[in-house]
């Protein structure tokens, strides 16, 4: 069973909103490192269940809530990611069908930061830039957390944007993905064309 490798601040559910609301809120950098690092001081929680990543234009949401279901009805604890939200932040992190609690996600926020401030002060400590971390960072890695922490088995990563540098993409247990339907979207970030944007899309596709 996974546990945090260091003690984490306690915060409420607004206290980790108002976190989310402070780093950057839009925006995709062109590398994983941030959120691979973050995940590696928190002893790599991505590597505690098996991980399915979806990215495509539209249909992603629908094509990961319906691998989800699929999963849950082989009697498999899943866990699932997607976003936007309609209400509340927490729709983004289900287990085992429903949202998880404000509780848990704050904690699940609080230890993303924390590992976040960590790979910061340390790169800073060596010389290097801090990283520019997002929101989208910080989401993932949390959820990452949080399934690690409720005991998922099997966990579905819808793509925020694209999928090259998707913030998913550097999640380490992906078995499986899945590319739904391809459109102009995100032009301005993913190019211009159907081509490059589906390119964007395909590159996480991995070998095998």
């Amino acid at each position: 069973m996974y546990r945090l490798p260091f003690p984490v601040p306690e915060l409420s559910y607004d206290d980790a909103l108002g976190v989310l609301r402070s780093t950057l809120r839009l925006g995709i950098s062109p590398m994983l490192e941030s959120v691979e690092d973050m995940l590696a001081e928190l002893g790599n929680p991505d590597l505690s269940f098996r991980s399915l990543q979806v990215a495509g234009t539209n249909g992603k949401t629908s094509t990961s809530r319906y691998a989800a279901a699929i999963l849950r009805g082989e009697g498999l604890r899943v866990g699932l990611y997607t976003s936007p939200e309609l209400v509340s932040y927490t729709e983004r992190i289900e287990v085992g069908g429903a949202s998880i609690s404000e509780r848990d996600f704050a904690q699940a926020i609080a230890a993303a930061a924390e590992a976040g401030r960590r790979v910061n002060a340390a790169r800073e400590a060596s010389g290097e830039r801090p990283y520019d971390i997002t929101e989208f960072d910080l989401l993932t890695v949390g959820a990452c957390v949080a399934f690690a922490l409720l005991g998922a088995e099997v966990v579905v990563l819808e793509c925020g944007m694209g999928g090259r540098w998707d913030a998913t993409t550097a999640v380490g247990s992906i078995e499986s993905v899945a590319v739904t339907g391809v459109g102009l979207d995100h032009t301005r970030i993913l190019g211009d064309t159907l081509e490059k944007i589906a390119g964007e899309k395909a590159a996480i596709i991995r070998s095998g």
